[in-house]
């Protein structure tokens, strides 16, 4: 950034508008490594205050300060409220808590407000307009020390040796460089990249140099065409770090010195060859000494463009040609000259600039600090936080149980004759007869582990109903019933219903008799059972009719093989009625749970969905919420694609985020692609999406009712007041009644 201790050397311009350009390109999200072009920035600042201070004749510390504030500070202020005037113009902008990181940015702390607010620099959201700030943060941090520390050790190296100052600027920088390695490999990578010292070692390492040209020869080959062609390629090998190391990559600590190192390396080059700027150099030396004011008015700019709804291609074009408009324009504003007819612009330009700045200021100081609302807010958000929590791993935990439940009961169609298998070894069966029963009492046992068997000689249907009542009255008498109380005794209509009464609903599994006392019983019961589907009929005498073998002598009472036959058909008929009423429950089941599923939603959202959880009471229990807080669009993206395939969307999908998450009409297409065999509902808070044209997306456009009324807001614009959570949550409910 050509500013402090200009030097007029061709490669000098070309090596500051490489960095440039590669910083531009990273916050523009092309450039994956561009992040690490700042180590050269700081190399070079480092270097060329060094330089400057000493061609000074008389360095007084007010000089210093008023020629650095001209230079630097000035066009940071400009800068600062000009984009707090802008974003004010613009309509539908959400900046969270502006006045506190304006305050920063003014005041030179920025890297460490945006450590203490939890920013991440490697996560491209542009949620802020000054997220590039940090660096000049730490810049005017060294600037108040560095006329000191300069001093001190031109002190130093008169009355000592030349080369201490080199030697203890090369050692504090060493320590910064294991300060910054040990911060990263601890998991405090923010720490190490926002942290002051952690990041002097670019700076300091800079500075080193500098010194060692005054006292010593330059690292070099004395051949300049050799020292020239090493220049371009240290030049393009540093280009092809900020290509291919992204600051996820393993090598990200190595590359951060790497990348200092050769910066040295290229300035080194570049004063050993001191070569005049030339004439077609004209583009590379504006550039140059633009390279400031474009690294300042650069992430404003996108963060103002990023609001509006635009492809990509375009937003980048209009960067790439706003960003040194703006900078010329605030370069050539700030330049001081005396007005003349042929520049007449210029203070055109002051003025224009002077009263966006008056009305930054205004908007600033007007604004409210939102701390301790924003304090009130953020625990009101945690603890719904964790009442989501709670009651998600709630759903969750009862949503694992039922599964495992179903899947072992019904899920699988192929296996239901098994599972009814294995249901009849455990199911209770009431075994109540005559002597007949008595004759399969202990093979039926084979068949129904879980039995209760009472058999009595001569027992008629009178005397049946009496102990079954008394089971019944005991809380004994299971849901399936054996009788075989049809051999003795008259039909009796009443004793049947009697029995009705008794069994409540019940299973009753009826032997019917082979030599009864009342040839007419069996056709009189099985009339009187065709008006109770409860009551199923074993057709003994049917069956066992060309079976002699079954039989004793009496052609009555059933011997071995008649008893397993006997009880066979008796398992056959319970296996039967109970596999069907499986097969019923469970299609029955199948669809209340589907039902229910398409009563349970996915809740998708940020703090605006945190906000008005405590609202939805009546749906809590059938919906799952997903606080994506501090996620940037590519990550939301990344939550709905793995939620789909790991199962995890249900039948209706409800979308609900403020603008600060940077979703835009893209971003909602592709998150809506995840859940084409979903219901998709989205709350759009500022009426700015567009129909998706698909059957199963309703978008329920809430910017009237909710977001242009102030008083449904705090005083950051951005999250609701309580007014503001009742009216969207009655919203929310009401929508979803009526689908």
């Amino acid at each position: 950034m050509k500013k402090p201790g200009t030097i007029h050397n061709r490669l000098i311009d070309q090596f500051r508008v490489l960095l440039c350009l590669a910083v531009f390109l990273y916050h523009l999200g092309i450039l994956k490594g561009g992040y690490l072009a700042v180590c050269g920035f700081f190399v070079l600042s480092g270097y060329l205050s060094i330089r400057s201070l000493r061609r000074k004749k008389r360095l007084t510390y007010k000089n210093y300060y008023l020629s650095r504030s001209k230079r630097l500070y000035l066009p940071l202020l400009v800068t600062v409220f000009v984009t707090v005037a802008l974003i004010s113009l613009i309509p539908g902008i959400i900046w969270v808590d502006m006045k506190a990181e304006t305050t920063s940015v003014i005041f030179a702390y920025n890297n460490f407000y945006q450590l203490i607010s939890g920013s991440d620099y490697f996560v491209r959201s542009s949620d802020t307009p000054f997220t590039h700030m940090w660096y000049i943060a730490i810049l005017l941090q060294f600037d108040l020390l560095l006329p000191l520390i300069y001093v001190l050790l031109r002190k130093t190296a008169r009355r000592l040796s030349r080369i201490i100052p080199i030697i203890i600027l090369g050692s504090v920088a060493i320590t910064s460089c294991i300060v910054f390695t040990v911060q990263v490999s601890g998991g405090h990578i923010m720490n190490a990249y926002y942290g002051t010292f952690s990041r002097s070692f670019a700076f300091l390492f800079g500075m080193a140099m500098a010194f060692s040209h005054f006292y010593l020869p330059p690292l070099v080959i004395d051949n300049k065409p050799i020292e020239k062609i090493l220049f371009y390629i240290e030049s393009g090998i540093l280009f092809v770090l900020f290509v291919l190391i992204d600051s996820s990559s393993d090598l990200f600590v190595p590359m951060m010195f790497v990348s200092t190192f050769l910066s040295m390396r290229i300035i080194d080059h570049a004063i050993y060859l001191n070569e005049k700027t030339r004439r077609s150099d004209l583009i590379i030396t504006a550039l140059s000494s633009l390279s400031y004011e474009i690294y300042l008015v650069q992430y404003p700019i996108i963060f103002i463009l990023n609001s509006f709804d635009i492809p990509v291609f375009v937003r980048i074009v209009l960067s790439l040609i706003l960003t040194p408009v703006m900078a010329f324009i605030f370069n050539q504003a700030l330049s001081f000259e005396r007005p003349s007819l042929k520049k007449i612009y210029k203070p055109l330009l002051s003025v224009m600039v002077i009263v966006l700045c008056l009305s930054g200021v205004y908007r600033f100081v007007v604004s409210s600090d939102n701390k301790q609302e924003m304090k009130e807010l953020q625990d009101k958000l945690d603890e719904n936080q964790k009442l989501i929590d709670e009651r998600n791993q709630e759903f969750r935990e009862k949503e694992k149980s039922e599964a495992q439940e179903w899947k072992q009961l019904y899920e699988s169609e192929g296996s239901a004759e098994d599972i009814v298998k294995e249901m009849l070894k455990k199911m209770p069966l009431t075994a109540i007869g005559d002597s007949i029963m008595i004759d399969i009492a202990e093979e039926i046992y084979d068949f129904f582990p879980n039995a209760y068997v009472d058999g009595l000689v001569s027992r008629d249907l009178y005397h049946g109903n009496q102990i079954l009542q008394e089971l019944k009255d005991e809380g004994n008498l299971s849901d399936h019933i054996l009788l075989s109380l049809s051999v003795n005794g008259d039909f009796r209509t009443y004793l049947c219903e009697q029995l009705i009464e008794i069994i409540e609903g019940r299973d009753i599994y009826w032997i019917d008799a082979v030599g009864a006392d009342d040839p007419s019983f069996n056709r009189l019961f099985e009339e009187f059972a065709s008006d109770h589907e409860n009551i199923h009929i074993i057709r003994w005498q049917e069956f066992s009719k060309d079976h002699p073998e079954y039989f004793y002598f009496d052609g009555i009472h059933v011997m071995e093989e008649g008893v397993t036959a006997l009880n066979t058909m008796v398992y056959d008929t319970v296996y039967e009625n109970c596999l069907k009423t499986f097969e019923e429950r469970r299609n029955e089941a199948l669809a209340r749970k589907e039902d229910e599923a398409k009563q349970r939603s996915s809740f998708y959202g940020n703090d605006v969905l945190t906000g008005v959880y405590p609202y939805l009471n009546e749906i809590s229990d059938k919906a799952t919420y997903n606080i994506l807080s501090d996620l940037n669009s590519d990550s939301i993206i990344k939550k709905f694609e793995d939620d789909k395939r790991n199962g995890e969307l249900e039948y209706q999908v409800i979308i609900l985020f403020d603008s600060s998450v940077g979703l835009k009409q893209k971003d909602y297409e592709k998150i809506i692609s995840f859940c084409d065999q979903h219901k998709v509902i989205v709350f759009d808070l500022y009426g700015r999406l567009k129909d998706m044209n698909k059957v199963n997306v309703t978008i329920i456009d809430l910017s009237e009712k909710i977001m242009n009324d102030k008083q449904n807001l705090l005083s950051d614009k951005v999250h609701l007041s309580e007014k503001g959570n009742t009216i969207l949550s009655k919203e929310i409910m009401k929508v979803l009644a009526d689908q």
